[in-house]
């Protein structure tokens, strides 16, 4: 979308790598398995669809690249950097961390054929999450991945060569998801995750009062803005940052209590916790919508866009899900996008599909959110006949920005709706 001399210079350093691979007669023999560092996207394991990158291939990596094509981008005028404002219709693909750790040697060769055939406008690639990134960071080895650190390999910058421009040249828009669940950090800093009601720690959620100390928030905003210098995407997307089951610690009741002037946590009838609680709603957004600031002050200067991952809402309601610290327009008030999930597979954010959240919310502020279609359900994905009736949706109710997830479990009747829809005369 942008003609971005940062983006040209890693795609050449890319082809570099894959010369001296080809050069030197390097071959890796590799599974065709989409493992790697992170585990294939088999479905939720929680609440959550994302897989743990930190789930480490069985098999060593290569140091050495493999020899996918590298595209160059015709040069020419570019809009604004940070919105497809162009675009009649903006067709997002989502890049796992498993697809670009794979040990299959063709998986982004294949990837780009595939996005080619669909008319994808567009690719959002997952760096990683903040304890687990998939490039070298000076400075940062301790969050550097498993794959990164035993081959020094920049696999973002490979990504991005690899699937940055069509077979004709033109340029797709890249977009760069940080995904802020957690993993090994938990087990150098337990104190870092958030409790449920129940007394039990998170292995993957922080707290509140963990992201208002300031550490975890300044450590995000720092990844952002590293992406944005290093890469200059046209967004960087932050995923799974809600508040929900698990911030119910001693120290959130503390801070709770301190901030909303409560003697307790609100009580329900049955005595369970009132999660409609205004106040309760009020804190858990108050203490979101500061850490997204934070990141939005930190980006600023780059020109680079900031969107963030939503549940999408689960009453008729645009203020969205306040309930988890996600009220749309105050969250709307920091980022310039706001990515809603249509998971038709997990009732979490399956509530309302693309028909009804077209009027909800698209009708209302067209260009201030983009809808993410989820193939999760169980252990399997949605029916092809589901996305189709999603994409189908999207397109009935004027919604512009559409993107579907994850590419490891596309299927080739997934591609074929995709290509049917997506790529169509007109």
């Amino acid at each position: 979308m942008t003609d971005r001399p940062v983006r040209q210079l890693w795609a050449g350093i890319a082809a570099l790598l894959v010369l001296v691979a080809l050069l030197a007669g390097a071959t890796a023999v590799l599974s065709p398995d989409l493992g790697g560092d992170g585990a294939p996207a088999a479905g939720p394991a929680s609440s959550t669809p994302h897989p743990d990158p930190a789930t480490a291939s069985a098999r060593p990596k290569t140091s050495t690249p493999p020899a996918t094509p590298v595209r160059s981008c015709r040069k020419g005028p570019a809009p604004a950097p940070g919105h497809p404002a162009t675009r009649d219709s903006v067709q997002v693909v989502n890049i796992g961390f498993e697809d670009l750790t794979s040990d299959d040697p063709d998986r982004l060769r294949v990837l780009a054929a595939k996005l080619d055939e669909v008319a994808a406008t567009g690719v959002r690639i997952a760096v990683g999450r903040l304890d687990w990134i998939a490039f070298p960071w000076a400075g940062h080895r301790d969050i550097e991945s498993g794959d990164v650190l035993d081959t020094g390999r920049d696999y973002v910058a490979e990504a991005i060569a690899a699937l940055g421009c069509d077979r004709n040249g033109a340029r797709r828009d890249i977009y760069l998801g940080i995904d802020v669940l957690f993993g090994r950090e938990f087990t150098q800093r337990p104190g870092l995750a958030g409790v449920n009601q129940a007394g039990k720690r998170s292995d993957l959620f922080a707290s509140v009062t963990a992201w208002k100390s300031g550490a975890l928030t300044r450590r995000l905003a720092d990844l952002a803005h590293e992406l944005a210098v290093r890469y200059s995407p046209e967004a960087v997307n932050v995923t799974e940052l809600m508040f929900d089951n698990d911030t119910f610690g001693p120290d959130d009741l503390a801070d709770f209590k301190a901030t909303q002037r409560a003697a307790a946590w609100p009580r329900s009838a049955d005595g369970t916790i009132d999660r409609d609680d205004r106040r309760l709603q009020q804190w858990r957004t108050d203490a979101l919508v500061s850490v997204v600031a934070q990141v939005k002050r930190r980006l600023a200067p780059t020109g680079v866009a900031l969107t963030l991952d939503v549940r999408s809402p689960v009453t008729y309601d645009p203020v969205g899900r306040p309930d988890i610290g996600q009220s749309y327009p105050r969250l709307l008030e920091h980022v310039d996008r706001l990515v809603v999930w249509d998971f038709p597979g997990i009732a979490s954010s399956g509530v309302f599909g693309a028909a009804q959240l077209g009027p909800l919310l698209f009708a209302r502020a067209p260009d201030r959110y983009e809808l993410e279609i989820g193939l999760w359900k169980g252990r399997g994905i949605i029916p092809v006949s589901t996305l189709q009736r999603e994409l189908r949706a999207a397109r009935a109710q004027g919604i512009r920005s559409v993107s579907v997830t994850p590419a490891s479990l596309f299927s080739e009747p997934v591609w074929t709706v995709l290509q049917r829809e997506w790529a169509r005369p007109g």
